[in-house]
């Protein structure tokens, strides 16, 4: 069966699809197995942007955009303030200490490219962006201290 709304392949006998979260109802299942470009219009318009991604998708992706070049400025503008900080322990510690540090901007930078690939196969996942906020909120603390 496929999706009323966006074509994508469901289970059959599925009320709501998985990929946009449009109600199904009791419509036969759409016939053919073509790839879809995009919802049309009732003037037949498509209503995707170039690679098939929505004007929503688009500005998801430029978010995601935004806070990796952000996290890469945050983490490269106190790279050297906190290397000076851990210099008052020995050396493996210090090394350590800067491991903990790089951890979370390299989870950030991973999961930013996760939900840009999602975003791409049209899978959406709110919790990557709950991890990120969660994460956000934690590196903004961490600063404070």
């Amino acid at each position: 069966m496929y999706c009323t709304n966006c074509g994508k392949q469901i289970e059959d006998g599925s009320r709501f699809c998985k990929y946009c979260g449009s109600a199904q109802g009791n419509q036969p299942p759409l016939k053919g197995q073509g790839t879809y470009s995009g919802r049309q219009t009732s003037a037949g318009m498509s209503e995707a942007f170039p690679g098939n991604l929505t004007a929503i998708d688009w500005c998801t992706v430029i978010l995601y955009g935004i806070l990796i070049i952000r996290w890469i400025a945050v983490f490269f503008g106190n790279l050297k303030l906190t290397w000076s900080i851990f210099g008052i322990v020995d050396s493996d510690m210090r090394l350590l200490l800067m491991m903990v540090y790089i951890l979370p901007f390299v989870l950030v930078m991973l999961l930013c490219a996760i939900g840009i690939l999602n975003i791409k196969n049209q899978e959406y996942h709110m919790s990557i962006g709950a991890i990120l906020a969660v994460i956000g909120l934690l590196l903004k603390i961490g600063a404070v201290i």
